[in-house]
């Protein structure tokens, strides 16, 4: 199953060819039209969530793989978007946006928590019958950890208890903050401006060693494909 996650920042109908091109099976999107919007663009079932109908976040299904929607939706977790998928193999996806502390609302209990770090507990995906994926934009990295308060640290180590490795951090060995490929070329867009690690695949453990990701650079992330985010391709032994 080839997995497709991106930050397109906005207007995904320009950028359409950057995604197809890459034969997903499914795609976590960010900052996207809702479906309806852009039905034609060739993706056979979805689900989005957002505030405003051209900028949201959207899992699409391809062929055979199927997008249905969650049992459960916590709506206070803003921007984490449960879904089941179903096809050649079935498993839960968790796309992510992290609003974090940016949200309009907030989960009582969990305010003080990154929004993929209360994901843990509200839908405690190391517990589902079938695996689970968690992916999307985290808006978060180790790099920005301070004493004190929440960290990305504890997040990515709640994760690690839970059974769920970075797959990017897991193939490489590189530590959190300290990766050699970033997903996130800040403010100016420039390759060589501010740039971060913040848009994450985690995957459970049993499948991590099988799974491989590639981070796509500046060139076809940013030159030609018209984000200020990499995409990333991820494929994992299901189906």
């Amino acid at each position: 199953m080839r997995l497709v996650v991106w930050n397109c920042a906005g207007a995904v109908r320009k950028k359409w060819s950057s995604i197809e091109g890459l034969q997903p099976d499914v795609a976590v999107i960010i900052e996207c039209d809702q479906p309806a919007r852009i039905a034609n663009l060739g993706f056979d079932s979805s689900a989005w969530v957002g505030r405003i109908p051209h900028k949201g976040l959207a899992v699409f299904g391809f062929g055979d793989w199927k997008v249905l929607d969650a049992d459960f939706v916590e709506d206070r977790l803003e921007y984490v978007l449960p879904v089941h998928i179903s096809g050649p193999a079935e498993f839960d996806l968790y796309g992510v946006w992290a609003s974090n502390r940016r949200a309009s609302v907030q989960l009582p209990g969990h305010e003080h928590l990154p929004q993929p770090h209360a994901l843990m507990d509200v839908y405690q995906p190391s517990r589902s019958p079938r695996p689970a994926i968690i992916a999307g934009d985290f808006n978060n990295s180790a790099y920005w950890d301070k004493p004190r308060r929440s960290r990305f640290a504890d997040m990515a180590k709640r994760y690690e208890q839970e059974g769920f490795h970075s797959l990017y951090h897991h193939q490489t060995g590189e530590e959190f903050a300290a990766e050699a490929s970033p997903t996130h070329w800040w403010r100016d867009r420039r390759e060589d401006g501010p740039r971060f690690h913040i848009d994450y695949v985690f995957v459970p453990e049993p499948l991590a060693d099988s799974s491989t990701i590639r981070v796509a650079g500046f060139e076809e992330s940013v030159t030609r494909g018209g984000s200020d985010h990499a995409i990333l391709v991820a494929d994992i032994p299901l189906g």
